[in-house]
This record gives structure tokens, sequence and C-alpha cells, in this order.
């Protein structure tokens, strides 16, 4: 084995470690979480009231499903969102937002979520957004082969999923935002068999 490789190997089993001792001294604040996510299921509109009657409002968010993951490596995280900025490609700060996750995830970057949180930040939106590129790349692809072969080769799913901030290094985790962000996607949720928002459950 390459020394680069027993590094990689070492961190990554530190990591399982602490997560396990940092959940473990959480239980309670997790059994109540996984609680309130269990009363709370996907929803296709994030408007209006929620579907317990509360408004949307940051404090009723961070109630059920906590903070957002956060990047591990916080270096990394401004030098690529320094990068996406300078190139002033992107309009809004949706969209910056977007884009330095993905290439935060494509530079080898990490998020981690803190015990109990399970938060999606820009979940809706994210996907709302990517619609309407994929709706007007659909109609540039009819006018150009580079970009219809370039609509094959992309999955909508797997790339909404790379401008998420989501921990894939989870056990499950990265099923079961395919079944999330595959509702979302296809604007249908089976009524039969909830989906939750929670990488929790």
């Amino acid at each position: 084995y390459s020394l680069l490789f027993l590094k990689a190997k070492f961190y990554e089993e530190r990591y399982y470690q602490q997560r396990e001792l940092k959940f473990a001294a959480k239980k309670d604040v997790i059994q109540k979480r996984i609680l309130l996510a269990q009363k709370h299921p996907l929803v296709l509109n994030f408007r209006g009231p929620c579907i317990c009657g509360s408004s949307f409002s940051a404090y009723h968010i961070r109630e059920v499903w906590g903070d957002p993951a956060q990047p591990d490596d916080l270096e990394l995280w401004n030098k690529v969102r320094r990068s996406v900025k300078a190139k002033k490609k992107y309009r809004g700060r949706c969209a910056v937002e977007a884009m330095t996750i993905r290439e935060y995830r494509k530079a080898g970057g990490h998020f981690s979520f803190a015990p109990g949180d399970t938060f999606i930040e820009g979940m809706h939106k994210r996907v709302h957004q990517f619609r309407q590129q994929w709706e007007e790349l659909q109609y540039q692809a009819t006018k150009s082969k580079e970009i219809k072969d370039k609509l094959q080769e992309t999955d909508p799913i797997q790339e909404i999923l790379s401008r998420l901030k989501w921990d894939e290094r989870v056990p499950g985790a990265k099923e079961k935002m395919e079944r999330i962000i595959g509702a979302l996607w296809a604007g249908q949720i089976d009524k039969g068999t909830p989906i939750y928002a929670s990488l929790l459950i």
C-alpha cells in the first residue's frame, strides 16, 4: 500500500470512530429528531404551512431537522468559493452556493452533520433551478449535437445531489437521498409509502 492510501484509510477510520462517539453522546437529541421527522414526511411544495400546521419558519425547520451540514475542510471550501465567484458566471447567491458545493465535492471535499442534524438546505430550490436548466438544455439540444450528447450523459438526480450539502459517507445516505430527490424531480410522492427528508430514518 502507498503512503497516500494508508493516510486516507487512517482518516476514514478516524472519521467513523469520532462520528460514533459524537452520536452516542447525543442519543436523546437524535431520538427526539427522529420522532419529529417521522411526523413530517416529504412534501412537494415547501411554501405555505407545514404538514403539522406550523409555518416553515427558520425556528420550525431547526426544531424538526436541525442545522445543515457543514464543510469538513473550511480552507478548501473558501478557496473553491472564491474561484466560483471570480468566474462571474453564475447569477444570484443560490446559484453560486450550488456551484461552490459541486466544485468543492469535485475537489475531494466532504460535508458533515452535527449529531441529530439532518436539514438538507436548499433542497426544493435546487430541484426547481435544475429543472429550469434542464428544460433549457433540452431546447438547445435540438440545435446542438454536443449539448444533446451532454444531456444523454447527465443523470439529473446525481447532478442535483452534487449541489447539496449532505454526507455521502453515512451508510445508506446515498440511497435515501436518491429516493428523496427522485420524488421531487418526478413531482410525485406515493401517499401509501411516505418519504422522509431525514437521513436519521
